[in-house]
């Protein structure tokens, strides 16, 4: 079942085809960063085979079972992005800045009976950050063709005022496109030609997770652990499209602007088993399953609003809205599995090296009917995940090197591209670097990581339009984060 209209300007203007909206949630619900503890990120999430980190309820929870006493900790967040957009010839740059908990939780360990074999066991209970969708792009250029006005009235030609529908109606609504003279269904607009675009296209919400852990230490060699995650979304994607007359050439029109609103929230379940091995002092091997997620209901809505600005009184008015109906949708999502490999060496109390390696398959995604529209047919959108999405493998390394109570850190990780033949890039880059400091029941740590990926996106649908040309963007983000911890 395709919405019936997502992001009804969206469609028109963006390039995300009715049919590839559920394509393009799959992949965004499925594509995991996980934040965690500001120790986690400055090994850029290397941290598989390490445990002792509450980061590992949600990665591998075999990283419980290193834990010989209890702890509480948090993590604030402090995140910056940068954009940079190459529209035509012209450039763009656009930012924002935003401010969370990224981790919270609390392990507790116990010892049982002298002489055991289970050396120690242990429960947690731990919200962390797994994907931040903070973004902000912008688009601009002056047109030197018919710009979105004149798009719109060729669209309009041909159907009676009273019979249009979508944009064209609100167009029509809001004085922006008007019927020729002696017509009631041929339709022109009074913008020149040599008029200014500007496109923004802002995203914001996240998927945090609260997870409930076990683990067992057995004689201190093989470390297990499960995990239930409760993850939740919530997303919000807002489109701001502006055509103006920046250089006066018209005696009346100022500017319009179609304002797009949509937003998503849905909680679902998972279950992940960990387990990590010291076969010697020096060297760690851990293995981890995710179950994939199961999104039981994701509720969306969305809506569109256009307001026409005048230099003159029009219609009655200097200012024309139109708005249309919240309009919303249930369906169903299934994120992939997850197998995560990982291994470090110990060097004594020195330091260490760490490397994690992450399979997941996207083309794996599945969405589903929800049971308030049983008779809903996805297989479209299926089609269409398994022939645009592939497996990737993700890959991250980490460092630390201990000077007393104070410990350095770095760390690369590098997340491929998860799409197929080419369809887009969107590979992320992501470098880290902190500090920490451990005292006997207190621990600071401070981490700052950087992240850079590029990809491409069409102001206008390249199907019904000759206005094609993508326009090519480049991300910064970057992101410090301090957890404060205690030990009892």
């Amino acid at each position: 079942m395709k919405k019936q209209s997502i992001i009804l300007s969206l469609f028109l203007l963006l390039g995300f085809g009715l049919q590839a909206q559920y394509e393009v949630d799959a992949l965004r619900y499925s594509r995991l960063n996980h934040g965690g503890t500001a120790r986690s990120a400055a090994l850029s999430g290397a941290f598989g085979a390490l445990g002792g980190d509450i980061t590992t309820l949600n990665t591998n929870p075999g990283g419980i079972a290193m834990y010989r006493s209890s702890e509480f900790v948090f993590t604030p967040n402090l995140r910056f992005g940068r954009s940079k957009s190459l529209y035509y010839d012209d450039y763009s740059n656009e930012s924002y800045v935003n401010a969370s908990i990224d981790n919270l939780g609390l392990v507790l360990a116990f010892k049982p009976k002298e002489n055991s074999v289970v050396k120690r066991v242990q429960v947690g209970f731990a919200l962390n950050r797994l994907a931040d969708f903070s973004n902000k792009i912008g688009q601009s250029r002056f047109m030197e063709e018919g710009g979105r006005a004149d798009y719109l009235a060729k669209q309009a030609d041909g159907n009676y005022f009273g019979s249009l529908g979508g944009l064209q109606e609100m167009a029509w609504k809001t004085y922006l496109i008007d019927t020729i003279e002696n017509s009631d269904q041929y339709y022109y607009n009074d913008l020149d030609e040599h008029n200014y675009q500007k496109n923004i296209h802002e995203t914001s919400g996240d998927i945090d997770e609260f997870s409930i852990s076990a683990g067992a230490n057995i004689a201190d060699k093989i470390y297990l652990g499960a995990s239930l995650g409760f993850p939740k979304i919530e997303y919000q994607e807002l489109n701001y499209f502006t055509e103006s007359d920046k250089e006066n050439i018209s005696d009346y029109f100022r500017d319009f602007t179609i304002k797009d609103t949509y937003t998503a929230s849905g909680r679902g379940f998972n279950a992940k088993i960990g387990a990590i091995a010291r076969p010697v002092n020096w060297l760690r091997i851990g293995a981890a399953y995710h179950s994939p997620t199961i999104y039981q209901q994701i509720d969306e809505e969305w809506y569109t609003e256009m307001t026409t600005n005048f230099d003159q009184n029009i219609g009655g008015d200097y200012t024309h809205t139109d708005k249309t109906s919240k309009q919303g949708w249930k369906y169903q999502l299934i994120t992939p599995s997850r197998l995560i490999g990982s291994a470090a060496i110990l060097v004594g109390k020195v330091g260490l090296l760490s490397l994690e390696y992450e399979y997941v398959d996207y083309k794996n995604a599945r969405i589903e009917a929800h049971s308030d529209n049983p008779t809903d047919d996805y297989s479209i959108d299926n089609e269409s995940v398994e022939s645009s999405y592939r497996a990737v493998g993700n890959i991250k390394t980490g460092a630390e090197v201990r000077l007393g109570p104070v410990s350095l850190r770095g760390g690369f990780a590098f997340y491929p591209s998860p799409y197929k033949n080419n369809i887009n890039d969107d590979a992320i880059t992501s470098y880290s670097g902190g500090i920490g400091f451990r005292g006997e029941a207190f621990f600071l740590d401070l981490a700052y990581v950087y992240s850079d990926s590029k990809d491409t996106y069409y102001v206008y649908d390249p199907t019904v339009t000759s206005l094609n040309s993508p326009a090519n963007n480049t991300y910064k983000r970057s992101q410090t984060m301090l957890t404060l911890g205690f030990r009892f």
